[in-house]
């Protein structure tokens, strides 16, 4: 039994040889292994927006940030189906089996924005036939579908609500607000639709906020108002002209059709607790089987030094520590204060691990990984709504953090200094702090700033030293844009992102001595880059852009690589150099992760 478990694990290393290794096995990922560069797994599945069940219970489809997913559901381990690519919040199957529902929603921002925000929200297939029956780039927080009619129903992000004929694809009804009341919160994704068995009424009701019950009739205009818990009233508009109504109670009893979690036959649950999607027996609530996605809702992540770790700034206040490598939860990290939304950032020796904090905590948390217990915290001065932390030196001896001042209130750029555990430097910037980096040799501080009116901008350099010894004294660059980010590539050259207009972002090389900028890429795709990454070196550079991942040898100027892979929203390198990580979906947090690298060192 043991000589065939061990020919067992020496055939599956044969079949995938990337399985059960480290970062330190794999080579540094350089311009001149880039040929070789290959996903070798995915770190996280995104978050799970929402789950259905086909009619036969064969099929369970998934959406999330990273498309439309069709799994078998006892065997998650079975390669699952990408059945569509784009954001996904809301699926559902028909329950006689002959369509599916897939629904996204997107800011009114993203939505301007087109490409990748400007494709339909909503399509309905026809299972049985292929065919598409429904399209439309209308947002939908939910949907149901009416029984014993060719009827969709969805909700909105507005809280609007329409009827599609699937027979026509047309839209016969459209709300503009399905409950008035819950219009100003535009809790859309908090909408409960329930239909009646005979497919006539459905009910609505916002759960987030108070309820505010409302329905339609699906043949009739219909408003709904709450008279008691079991009973709906029901006003009845017979003529738009002379405004007649006619109210009839209907009581809502549980055989009201849902979308719940059971199977067609109720034999089996499927749960999703934010991490994890697991089918139970109803019955017994055994454990089937199990689907991780990741550690929770986060808003961003970060790479450990090694490779191997992945840390996640949860919307919960705490940080989780990922194992990329058996995809399991390594520790928790809690902090008494709000650090969400902010950012968590790595020494370069991982023995630290900062956070900062928002809603005008105006403090630094700091791990310390090795001895462990209580994180540090630090303290900086005046009221600022959210503080990050930004740098670390290359030799952990300082950590830089930003709060970028609001109305008349300076900027603050704090210099915490590990070893002694003071705020060493306080720095007041009298301008909107951006992006902010260190010099490849950790000796040239430069920060992109912008005047309160939006129109003057400058790069700001401060010498290291000279901060250490209170002197203040900087040099300034003007430059003609804004920047989003940007990173030395030498003493005198940066790598910049900056915004083309509200919808695009471009990727450049600047050089501070002239002033002059390089723009990288033709004009076909220079204006869909963004999210620039450097490789230990320096010398190799992947950007993001919707359809792919494109990367550059700096050293010539010269795009030697393109990935072609859907919805790619970043893409960051370790910084041991040996992974690559590309988020997908429609935001970098709770997007899917996949992991790249080259070839495995050979023994």
């Amino acid at each position: 039994m043991t000589k065939l478990l061990v020919l067992l694990l020496f055939l599956l290393s044969i079949l995938n040889p990337f399985m059960a290794q480290s970062s330190d096995d794999f080579e540094p990922i350089t311009v001149d292994n880039i040929d070789n560069l290959q996903m070798t797994g995915i770190v996280s599945r995104g978050r799970l927006s929402s789950f259905a069940w086909s009619h036969d219970d064969a099929e369970i489809a998934v959406a999330s940030p990273s498309g439309l997913w069709i799994y078998t559901p006892f065997n998650f381990d079975t390669m699952p189906e990408h059945f569509d690519t784009r954001p996904i919040s809301t699926v559902l199957y028909s329950s006689d089996g002959h369509y599916l529902a897939a629904g996204g929603t997107v800011s009114a921002s993203q939505a301007t924005c087109g490409g990748l925000y400007g494709e339909n929200l909503l399509t309905v297939w026809n299972i049985q036939t292929a065919e598409t029956v429904v399209e439309s780039r209308t947002s939908t927080v939910n949907m149901l579908f009416v029984p014993n009619h060719d009827l969709l129903l969805t909700v909105n992000r507005e809280n609007g609500l329409e009827l599609w004929d699937l027979g026509t694809g047309e839209r016969l009804v459209y709300s503009q607000y399905l409950i008035p009341e819950a219009a100003s919160h535009s809790f859309g994704t908090d909408i409960v639709l329930a239909v009646s068995p005979d497919g006539e009424y459905f009910a609505a009701t916002a759960v987030y906020g108070g309820s505010f019950p409302s329905t339609w009739s699906t043949r009739n205009q219909i408003d709904l108002f709450l008279s008691d818990a079991n009973h709906f009233v029901f006003s009845t508009r017979e003529t738009v002209e002379n405004n007649r109504f006619e109210q009839v109670a209907v009581s809502i009893t549980d055989d009201w059709i849902t979308h719940t979690g059971r199977s067609t036959d109720g034999q089996f649950q499927a749960r999703y607790d934010g991490s994890r999607l697991t089918i139970y027996d109803t019955d017994t609530n055994k454990e089937l089987s199990a689907l991780d996605a990741h550690p929770g809702s986060f808003s961003t992540l970060t790479f450990h030094p090694n490779g191997d770790e992945l840390a996640f700034l949860m919307y919960a206040n705490e940080i989780r520590l990922w194992d990329i490598e058996n995809l399991e939860l390594r520790g928790v990290l809690e902090a008494d204060a709000i650090i969400s939304n902010t950012n968590i950032l790595y020494s370069p020796n991982g023995q630290f691990l900062a956070s900062g904090t928002s809603n005008f905590e105006n403090m630094i948390y700091v791990w310390d990984l090795v001895s462990g217990g209580r994180p540090a915290t630090f303290e900086v001065e005046n009221n600022y709504s959210v503080i990050s932390p930004r740098l670390f030196s290359s030799d952990n001896r300082y950590l830089f953090a930003v709060a970028s001042g609001s109305g008349d209130s300076p900027s603050i750029i704090s210099m915490i200094d590990m070893v002694n555990q003071e705020v060493s430097v306080n720095l007041e910037v009298d301008q909107r702090i951006g992006a902010i980096t260190l010099s490849n040799d950790d000796r040239s501080l430069a920060v992109f700033t912008q005047n309160r009116s939006m129109n003057n901008y400058e790069i700001q350099i401060w010498r290291v030293a000279d901060l250490v010894s209170g002197n203040y004294i900087e040099t300034r660059y003007e430059v003609n844009f804004a920047l989003i980010d940007m990173s030395f590539v030498s003493n005198n050259k940066l790598i910049v992102e900056r915004p083309i207009n509200e919808c695009a972002t471009t990727v450049s090389l600047f050089d501070l001595d002239t002033g002059v900028e390089t723009q990288l890429g033709d004009d076909a795709n220079a204006m869909s880059l963004y999210s620039p990454a450097l490789n230990l070196d320096r010398s190799l550079l992947a950007v993001a852009e919707p359809t792919g991942i494109r990367l550059w040898d700096l050293r010539t100027l010269q795009e030697i690589e393109y990935i072609s892979v859907d919805n790619v929203v970043s893409v960051i390198f370790s910084q041991d150099g040996r992974s690559l990580l590309s988020v997908h979906g429609y935001s970098g947090a709770n997007g899917e992760v996949h992991l790249w690298r080259v070839n495995p060192i050979e023994e």
